[in-house]
């Protein structure tokens, strides 16, 4: 929830800035909205999370790569948001892309492990934990 609102909060004020004439005339602004843009892509925190999330759900991880071999990395952090019941906006926010792209991304998870799209990720989640 922090990195969500965080990512949100950054994005709002890059977005404003990029709207002010003086900001992209100014080279040395561009440069520090560069460097914040590099800043939300940035998996630093996804260590640190992953480490707290494994001990705090044993195997989870495992058991999805079992499972569910043709998940990548990017699928089983997506997943563990999932699991969190995150909604799809909030994990969005985390991921810095648009609410339309984080819904493709769960739709085309749901198609590699095979769920119907009416079922609720989340709660298939926690039955096969």
């Amino acid at each position: 929830m922090y990195l969500s609102g965080r990512n949100e909060l950054i994005e709002e004020v890059m977005n404003s800035l990029s709207q002010v004439p003086e900001v992209n005339s100014n080279k040395e602004v561009l440069d520090y909205i560069k460097t914040l843009k590099n800043y939300l892509k940035s998996d630093q925190e996804w260590d640190e999370f992953i480490t707290y999330f494994e001990q705090v759900n044993p195997e989870f991880i495992k058991t999805l790569t079992t499972k569910f071999p043709d998940l990548n990395p990017a699928d089983i952090r997506f997943l563990c948001y999932v699991y969190m019941n995150l909604d799809v906006k909030e994990i969005g926010n985390i991921y810095n892309i648009t609410y339309n792209a984080a819904v493709k991304r769960l739709r085309r998870i749901k198609e590699k492990m095979k769920i119907e799209k009416k079922i609720s990720l989340h709660e298939y989640l926690i039955t096969i934990y």
